[in-house]
């Protein structure tokens, strides 16, 4: 307020020009002798694209109004785990993560692998709908002879973020004799 509240405060109307982006409680009160209210929570839902909504507070004859601007949710990392594995073997704890939530039509994130013949990963992943993270998803490698490394990478709204993921080769893990003691020149 450009003056203080009167005895017993001053009660504010919110309104949002569009309530499933941006919603407001439907009124504030300044206490009286304040000219501000306390602070308030705007709500904010999923879009897919950004999205300006106009916020506006009345009391008496005067209105004020402000612009909010929401933005769609973006991608925050990508995980691998574990970072390292065995050749031909599969890990299945992977997850995307986006930044804000996805919105009603969910979030299709591509996934590519650096060396698809090493470490192979589905072409996509989809956040659902108000969610963060995706599902977990399986990366399968094959059998190398060297330690080789491949970047991982999945790409949204056009930004891309990358993981190494190590294949190991085999190693050997033992020995063992079909017996202990043979006789010498023997087979």
């Amino acid at each position: 307020l450009s003056y203080p509240a009167p005895a017993g405060g001053a009660v504010i109307t919110l309104s949002s020009s569009n309530p499933t982006v941006a919603s407001v409680p439907s009124s504030v009160t300044v206490p009286a002798g304040a000219t501000a209210s306390a602070p308030f929570t705007v709500t904010t839902g999923a879009v897919n694209s950004q999205t300006t909504v106009t916020l506006s507070a009345s009391y008496a004859t005067v209105i004020q109004t402000a612009n909010l601007t929401v933005r769609p949710a973006v991608l925050y990392s990508v995980y691998a785990v574990p970072g390292s594995i065995q050749g031909g073997l599969s890990t299945t704890g992977n997850q995307v993560g986006l930044y804000g939530l996805a919105p009603a039509s969910g979030a299709q994130v591509n996934l590519s692998s650096s060396n698809s013949a090493v470490a192979s990963v589905p072409s996509s992943v989809l956040v659902a709908p108000g969610s963060n993270a995706s599902p977990q998803f399986t990366i399968s490698t094959t059998g190398v002879a060297a330690q080789t490394m491949v970047s991982i990478s999945a790409r949204y709204q056009g930004v891309t973020k990358s993981v190494n993921l190590t294949v190991l080769p085999a190693s050997v893990s033992g020995v063992t004799l079909s017996s202990k003691a043979v006789m010498g020149g023997g087979v």
